[in-house]
């Protein structure tokens, strides 16, 4: 049974979206979206189409320099942009400092009082003044534990098992991301994002350059790679293994030993959004209680809504992979922006690729 003050919130929430649908003027008739694929299902969207009257289109991006590609492209064109995007943590700093979003009026999202504390002062954005957090979740590594007999899952896996056991050469892949693949080399040689050296990075890159026989593909397209039996040890984002290891049970999802990554999806205004009222309505929709509890219902990926996790199945809500605690949460790490690295990190990352 929830709290007094989660029911007062929901009879708040109840008035205040109905007002909003209600008397909601917006200055066009739908609301244009820049998000991950798979976040926003259809039956949630029409959930709020019928709501709103709106009409929510929806377009994509595969990682978080295409999205920052095409919000560049949006704000200098002049026209109207995306009304809402979804930028991780690091990309919210990045976008900040490019003058690219406007600022949060916290005063129009009530839904923020029911969040975790830890996802109120964020350390990308402390105050909380160009985004707002919608899931969260890890990077870690996938097993297909019917391929990966030698592995003694008992004692967890590593990022050295990944990248150094020769029986899985070939079998193994990393995301195409600079960031995440970095941080993997960082992990398994005993480092970590946290207090990053121009040494770390080139030690780093060399390692992954002397391991890259080993892998079989770099992609940001994980899921039918596991779902095919195309990897035994695959880097991914949590929700993602999760969601496969529904219908194929054998695949396992692991945040390794020696750590992992941290990371944030957000809501932004792009500096020329035009709809930005119906966005605030859309936000407070999309993390009210009953629609996150379905958004982690279907995706793996949790909310920062407290009041939603109650409303979760135990086995979800208390699970330590989905729902990171203690010393496991100790060793997760966010990819903040780092600026002054970002010029070696590109270099390295292309050269990694073109060889």
């Amino acid at each position: 049974m929830g709290s007094p003050r989660f029911f007062l919130f929901l009879f708040s929430s109840i008035l205040a979206l109905s007002a909003c649908t209600g008397a909601l003027k917006p200055k066009a008739p739908e609301l244009r979206i820049l998000s991950w694929s798979g976040y926003f299902r259809d039956e949630m969207v029409a959930d709020f189409e019928n709501k709103t009257k709106l009409k929510v289109v929806r377009d994509y991006f595969s990682n978080n320099e295409e999205l920052l590609a095409k919000v560049k492209s949006s704000v200098a064109s002049g026209g109207k942009g995306y009304d809402l995007i979804l930028p991780s943590d690091y990309m919210v700093q990045s976008m900040v400092k490019l003058k690219l979003l406007k600022p949060i009026e916290r005063k129009r999202l009530p839904v923020l009082e029911l969040f975790s504390p830890d996802f109120l002062t964020p350390e990308f954005d402390p105050k909380l003044e160009h985004s707002v957090p919608f899931a969260f979740g890890t990077t870690g590594i996938a097993v297909n534990t019917k391929l990966a007999a030698s592995l003694d899952l008992t004692k967890g896996v590593t990022w050295k098992d990944l990248f150094e056991n020769s029986a899985f050469s070939g079998k193994v892949t990393l995301l195409d991301d600079a960031k995440e693949s970095l941080h993997a080399a960082l992990l398994a040689n005993g480092k970590s994002w946290k207090g990053l050296t121009e040494a770390d990075v080139k030690m780093a890159f060399a390692y992954l350059k002397a391991h890259k026989k080993n892998l079989r593909i770099f992609t940001t397209e994980t899921r039918p790679v596991i779902e095919g039996d195309e990897c035994v040890l695959c880097q991914v984002y949590s929700g993602d293994a999760l969601t496969v290891s529904d219908t194929k049970p054998e695949i396992r999802y692991f945040i390794p030993n020696e750590g992992a990554t941290l990371w944030t999806d957000n809501f932004a205004l792009p500096v020329n959004g035009y709809n930005t009222d119906a966005a605030y309505v859309f936000v407070n929709h999309m993390l009210s209680a009953p629609v996150a509890k379905t958004f982690t219902t279907i995706t793996h990926y949790p909310t920062p809504n407290q009041e939603a996790r109650k409303l979760l199945p135990e086995a979800v809500s208390k699970d330590a992979t989905i729902f990171p605690a203690g010393d496991q949460f100790k060793k997760l790490a966010f990819l903040t922006e780092r600026e002054d690295l970002l010029p070696l990190i590109d270099r390295l990352w292309t050269e990694l690729r073109s060889q």
